[in-house]
């Protein structure tokens, strides 16, 4: 039986509306619940260590500087960057995204993520292009290394104190992990270990964006 055309006019509005909840119900909701381009003095609930007069410990003053114009969380040399965050939305999934930028004599020096105090990466890097690095691979797990500046976003870019323009600069990656996730509670710890402890000329690291997100079907 065919309705009348003004009986479907009249229910055009309903079956539209039955579309539309039938496309949404299952969209993920996504809260951003740390974003930090340290282009601002505050950070929030990050806090660094690292070694000062023979001790290792939080740093009374944030590691803040600039690079190549960018403000960044650095210049970090055998430390660590610690968040922690409480009172998460309700959630199912956790992604963490970070800028991070390599400077000068990396040679396949160690790098680290922990997660809620699970290890999620621990690779090594390369600047130096006689020198492999694990990544993307684990470091010392057997895996086959890469060459130097493998999966980067940019290489060669300016380096810092005396290697500006050396051709192991800087090279910048985008680290990403997306995990399950549902406490109410996240402690993210990035450090790195390698070489001499504070010489930040030689090797060191910078971060210029943190942003750690949460999804909810």
């Amino acid at each position: 039986m065919k309705l009348p055309f003004t009986s479907v006019l009249r229910l055009f509005p309903v079956l539209i509306g039955l579309l539309y909840l039938g496309c949404t119900k299952n969209l993920t909701v996504a809260n951003t619940v740390y974003d930090n381009d340290f282009s601002g003095s505050e950070l929030g609930a990050l806090r660094v260590s690292g070694w000062n007069n023979g001790s290792f410990g939080s740093l009374s003053t944030p590691r803040l500087a600039n690079y190549n114009g960018n403000p960044v969380l650095g210049l970090l040399n055998n430390n660590i960057a610690r968040l922690e965050l409480n009172e998460l939305p309700t959630h199912d999934i956790l992604r963490v995204e970070v800028d991070l930028f390599l400077h000068n004599n990396w040679r396949n020096d160690l790098w680290k993520m922990e997660c809620d105090g699970e290890t999620r990466i621990l690779t090594g890097f390369s600047n130096d292009p006689s020198v492999q690095q694990a990544y993307p691979n684990w470091l010392g797990n057997g895996s086959a290394l890469s060459v130097a500046g493998t999966n980067a976003q940019q290489k060669g870019l300016p380096g810092i104190c005396g290697n500006a323009a050396s051709e192991k600069g800087t090279s910048y990656y985008k680290i990403v992990q997306t995990f399950s996730h549902k406490q109410r509670d996240f402690i993210l710890q990035l450090s790195d270990a390698g070489g001499n402890v504070n010489d930040t000329c030689n090797r060191s690291w910078s971060i210029n964006r943190l942003t750690i997100s949460v999804y909810h079907n």
